[in-house]
C-alpha cells in the first residue's frame, strides 16, 4: 500500500491483514506490481520519474530505476521478466527484473 504523504509504501501481511514493514520510496508513489514469484515489487514514484524495486525478501528498496514523465501505474509480465510503466506524458517504460535497468521508453 502506497502512503503518498510521506513517500513510503507499507507491506501487508494477507494472513494476519498487519503492517510488516515500511519502506520509504520516492516522490508520491503510486502504482505497485508484485512479479509473478513474489520477489520484488515495483512501485511507480509519480513526482520524481522513478520507479523503486522492493526486494521482498528483506523489505528494502533496492533499486531506484529513471522512467518517463509522472509515472503513474506498474504492471508486470506474466513470466516476471518485465515492469510495464504508464506515464502521464503519453510514454511506456519497461524495466528488466533480472537486473532491474531500464531497457526503453517509447
Amino acid at each position: 500500500m502506497t502512503n503518498v504523504e510521506n513517500n513510503t509504501v507499507s507491506i501487508i501481511n494477507n494472513a494476519t491483514k498487519s503492517v510488516t514493514a515500511t519502506v520509504n520510496v520516492g516522490i508520491a508513489p503510486s502504482g505497485v506490481a508484485v512479479i509473478p514469484n513474489g520477489k520484488k515489487i515495483s512501485v511507480a514514484n509519480s513526482d520524481d520519474n522513478t520507479v523503486s524495486v522492493i526486494d521482498t525478501g528483506t523489505n528494502t528498496n533496492v533499486a531506484t530505476v529513471t522512467v518517463g514523465n509522472h509515472p503513474l501505474a506498474v504492471s508486470a509480465t506474466t513470466n516476471g521478466t518485465m515492469i510495464h510503466v504508464t506515464n502521464l506524458d503519453g510514454t511506456i517504460s519497461a524495466i528488466k527484473t533480472v537486473n532491474d535497468k531500464s531497457t526503453y521508453t517509447l
